[in-house]
């Protein structure tokens, strides 16, 4: 089903209830809540309001959320100890706000050499020689605590992607999850960057401003604030 611009389709705990939480289990093999991918691109035009999604127990090495579909918002969620990123945000027209992402990242794999675990990551739902879309996101007023890997990328070809009015802390070293042995654990607040990946470009057309980004650290230091590779 789908909402329209005017009246969106609204999943949420009910009003005067105790607040939801969805605890993904050890059996699902998937991200723990999926708006699943459309080849058609017809917007959902569908709100998530007023619950938590809680992934201690999830053992997929994946996302808590996975928001697959374009024109879906974010409101009010709790998300935390996820195994790998709190948000997949891979479609069009994605808002995110008055959220918190903690701690997620909980499952490293020791050999990779890339530190798992961002709050939310912002891409295409494909290549664009395929058709992929994306862009035209909003994160703002949110909180990203102790989350591995840091607090958000945006990659590829996405355009237009507002990050603000958010706190970013306690990523990297800072995290609550120890890296195993020998892994050079680090992290980084807000990443841009992906040209010549998916698309030619690289994310175009991004504000970041008004966003708190403390306690990051690394291995040797290595820990930013921001990164930003192959991108305008």
């Amino acid at each position: 089903a789908n909402g329209t611009p005017s009246q969106s389709i609204v999943i949420a705990g009910y009003p005067g209830d105790a607040r939801p939480v969805i605890d993904i289990p050890p059996s699902w093999n998937a991200q723990g809540f999926i708006v699943d991918w459309r080849a058609s691109h017809t917007p959902y035009y569908w709100t998530l309001r007023d619950f938590d999604i809680e992934g201690i127990n999830q053992t997929y090495p994946s996302a808590c959320l996975a928001l697959s579909g374009p024109n879906v918002t974010v409101d009010n969620l709790v998300i935390r100890n996820c195994p790998r990123d709190g948000i997949q945000a891979f479609s069009q027209s994605l808002t995110v706000r008055n959220s918190s992402i903690l701690n997620c990242g909980r499952d490293q794999p020791p050999a990779d050499t890339d530190t798992k675990g961002v709050g939310i990551y912002f891409s295409l739902d494909d290549d664009p020689a395929n058709g992929g879309i994306g862009g035209d996101g909003v994160f703002e007023d949110n909180v990203i605590d102790g989350c591995r890997a840091g607090g958000v990328v945006i990659h590829y070809d996405t355009y237009n992607t507002i990050v603000r009015r958010n706190i970013l802390r306690n990523f990297g070293l800072d995290s609550p999850w120890s890296p195993p042995s020998g892994f050079q654990q680090y992290g980084t607040g807000v990443t841009i960057g992906g040209a010549g990946t998916l698309g030619t470009t690289g994310p175009m057309n991004t504000l970041v401003y008004n966003n708190l980004i403390a306690h990051g650290s690394g291995v040797n230091g290595n820990a930013q604030c921001f990164i930003l590779w192959g991108s305008q």
